[in-house]
Parts: C-alpha cells; sequence; structure tokens
C-alpha cells in the first residue's frame, strides 16, 4: 500500500511538473489589447518562455481613422531562434476600416522574449492617426 501511495504522489507529480505551464497544447500563454493609439510603441516584450519552444503568434491591427495616402502604421514582431534575431511584419493603412492580420510561426529559445513595435510611415507631412492592435501568442508544443 505505501508503495503504491509513493508511485501515485510522483506521478502526480510529474504530471503537475511537465506542465506547467499548459495542461493542453495549444494554449494562450499572453496576449495584448491596444485601442485608439496615435503614438508608436517601443519595442515592447510580450512574452518570456522559460524554455524553448514552438509559438503561434496571431496579430490583428486596425487603422481606426484618417485618409488613405499612402500612409500606414506597421507592427514588428521579434523573437529568438537557433539562428539568431528575426522579425516578422504586417500593416494596416490609415483610412476607414482598414485592417490587417498575420499569424506567425516561430520558435522562441527560452529566456528569450517574444516582442512588439509599431511605427508610422508616411509619405508627407501627415501627422500619425488612430489604430488598434491585438496580439494573442500561444504554445504550440
Amino acid at each position: 500500500m505505501k508503495r503504491c501511495l509513493v508511485l501515485l504522489v510522483f506521478v502526480i507529480g510529474m504530471n503537475v511538473s511537465g506542465f506547467a505551464q499548459c495542461s493542453a497544447f495549444p494554449c494562450v500563454v499572453a496576449t495584448v489589447t491596444l485601442t485608439d493609439q496615435s503614438k508608436k510603441i517601443p519595442v515592447t516584450s510580450i512574452y518570456t518562455p522559460p524554455t524553448s519552444g514552438v509559438f503561434r503568434v496571431n496579430a490583428y491591427m486596425s487603422a481606426t481613422t484618417g485618409n488613405n495616402g499612402g500612409e500606414y502604421w506597421q507592427l514588428t514582431l521579434q523573437w529568438a531562434d537557433e539562428i539568431g534575431s528575426q522579425q516578422g511584419y504586417t500593416a494596416a493603412f490609415t483610412g476607414s476600416n482598414n485592417a490587417a492580420t498575420a499569424a506567425f510561426v516561430v520558435r522562441d529559445l527560452g529566456g528569450s522574449s517574444i516582442s512588439y513595435a509599431t511605427t508610422f510611415n508616411h509619405q508627407g507631412g501627415t501627422e500619425p492617426l488612430k489604430y488598434n492592435v491585438f496580439i494573442v501568442i500561444e504554445q504550440l508544443e
């Protein structure tokens, strides 16, 4: 009986420690929700995994106001894998109801953050106008 109890405690402990972050895959590990933004956002960490893994970064960006004169908000995602620093991009042009989506599957090293930044690209003197950003990171393995 004592052996069964020890074995049961061991098995339960292994299950809890093996899936401390996610009990099933995929699972959401981080989100960003930013609405009515009008300034660029410097490089900002979203999530730093404790161990290396594969993640899906889902991004949605929309420009809520402005004219469509070639101006656009760009979202840059950054992460690091065994090769080095990596980047992915998506952009939403200013104007009514303009949106952009992207899904990136990335391998990120443990201790290296997945980050984002936004920039405004324009032709002429137009000031940056409003935009929204939504990011969801799921761990796949």
